[in-house]
């Protein structure tokens, strides 16, 4: 059974807020667990357009990365601040129940200020309008040739030039866990 079928009829959105420059494998098997919690109707992956040297992709381009790995396009939505989604929740029902699923690090930082307070499982939850809620996802390890890799290393080894065409498919391949050689020419354009 779902959790949003466990919970009293009040509906539970999760949003999966993040810069995702790009998305990896280990994003994937978050937004995985995410899914076989609440419910691939309830789950909705939240980045921002907004780019810069650290955020090269835009929104398109990384929906384009996100929805490679079977993320629905109707659940990618493009939101000015990750961490409010006002574009999500504005189009729910008012007693929906909202958690924010991120990592320790980032919900000990959320956490500390009025709106926010950390997810209970069985604990009866209030509307997205008067609380939201942190979800710690589990840490999944991404590791590429047995170095484990952050959001610069794996924008560093997409668009390392002097990798040959077959080495930057390998790593390619290692980081996001499918083929895809327009995504593959899209993400190694963007980040040398």
């Amino acid at each position: 059974m779902k959790l949003k079928e466990a919970i009293k009829g009040q509906r539970v959105v999760v949003i999966y807020p993040g810069r995702f420059q790009p998305m990896g494998s280990h994003h994937f098997q978050a937004y995985k667990h995410l899914v076989s919690k609440f419910g691939k109707a309830n789950v909705f992956v939240a980045t921002s357009d907004k780019t810069e040297a650290k955020s090269p992709l835009n929104f398109n381009e990384k929906k384009k990365v996100i929805s490679a790995y079977g993320v629905p396009p109707k659940q990618i939505v493009k939101v000015k601040n990750p961490y409010r989604s006002d574009e999500i929740t504005s189009k729910l029902p008012d007693d929906t129940a909202v958690l924010w699923a991120v990592g320790a690090k980032d919900g000990d930082r959320l956490v500390s200020g009025k709106y926010f307070d950390k997810y209970k499982k069985g604990v009866d939850l209030l509307p997205y309008k008067e609380r939201g809620y942190i979800y710690i996802v589990p840490h999944v390890s991404l590791k590429v040739n047995g170095q484990e890799m952050s959001g610069t290393a794996i924008r560093q080894a997409l668009g390392n030039k002097d990798l040959s065409p077959k080495e930057r498919k390998d790593i390619f391949k290692q980081i996001t866990g499918f083929n895809n050689p327009s995504i593959e020419k899209m993400l190694y354009n963007k980040l040398t």
